[in-house]
């Protein structure tokens, strides 16, 4: 089960995407597949129904290859209004701070309306002397880098990067687990008034770094959409006359975006709809096959 946050960006859109969501409350991220301790996801069923996804983690060590803690997190993001301008540490930041890692992250477009827009790194000769004094002079949007956006897009942000998703975006972001963000801007709202993190962020901002390539996955058959070096995002699509997806090797996730499917493993079966994540261990022999027409989920696993 998923953990669902309210958050001043937030709005109901998640709606359209499968996710049941509270009266009147403005939903900004669905945490689909989180092992953080604060706030995990909780098994929905199977023998370990009800039991975070922590627990899991540190206890069937062999079904993550080993791993004590989950390296991934997967979320479901409705931006109704503009995301704060903000930046993540890389694992050498988050070294010498005491977490366990950095924060890299890949974004796929679920849905942009016209004209969207996202911020993803700095205009040319911004560094950090500039970078503090736009942000003291309250001129920090002139050195941003505005992008645009559409359905499809894939969008990699790696540590270190500024970035903002804008308005009228709807993303599946796959991430380092890692949850800490310096925030630098705003968009001056007051209801709540956040907190901003300045000497810390242009402490961890990566002004020398070349972006990755955006792309667009939206159509076409199935593909890896990216891969760095912690992680990897598969988009599988399958139609009434496929065979199926046999499965990956290692232990993955998989977010369904379209249509549904069913996944068997023995005499084990299970209908996943859009919206579902399944959280799929190391070594299961399954099977996803699509229910009725197309489906098409994303896979995402550790590198």
């Amino acid at each position: 089960m998923p953990q669902l946050k309210e958050l001043p960006w937030g709005g109901e859109k998640l709606a359209g995407f499968g996710k049941s969501l509270p009266a009147g409350k403005k939903i900004g991220e669905s945490w689909e597949l989180s092992g953080i301790p604060s706030s995990p996801s909780v098994a929905a069923n199977g023998h370990l129904a009800g039991i975070p996804l922590d627990e899991i983690v540190s206890g069937k060590r062999s079904w993550f290859g080993g791993k004590k803690r989950l390296p991934l997190l997967v979320k479901l993001i409705d931006a109704s209004e503009n995301l704060s301008v903000q930046l993540h540490p890389d694992d050498r930041m988050a070294k010498k701070l005491g977490l366990p890692s950095g924060k890299t992250e890949c974004w796929y477009v679920l849905h942009a309306e016209p004209g969207t827009r996202i911020i993803r790194g700095f205009k040319d000769g911004v560094d950090a002397t500039s970078l503090s004094q736009a942000i003291a002079s309250g001129k920090i949007e002139d050195s941003l880098l505005s992008v645009p956006v559409r359905t499809g897009d894939v969008i990699p942000v790696p540590a270190g990067t500024v970035h903002a998703l804008g308005k009228g975006i709807v993303a599946y972001e796959l991430q380092q687990s890692c949850d800490v963000t310096y925030r630098l801007f705003d968009w001056n709202r007051s209801n709540p008034k956040r907190e901003l993190h300045i000497e810390e962020g242009i402490k961890s901002v990566n002004f020398s770094s070349l972006l990755p390539e955006i792309t667009n996955r939206g159509q076409g058959s199935s593909c890896k959409v990216y891969s760095c070096e912690h992680f990897s995002l598969e988009k599988i699509s399958l139609s009434e006359k496929s065979a199926g997806f046999k499965g990956h090797t290692g232990w993955a996730a998989a977010t369904v975006i379209s249509g549904s499917a069913s996944i068997e493993y023995d005499s084990w079966r299970m209908e996943i709809v859009m919206g579902d994540t399944i959280l799929l261990p190391e070594g299961l022999n399954y099977k996803i096959k699509p229910s009725r027409g197309e489906c098409k989920f994303l896979l995402a696993y550790a590198n």
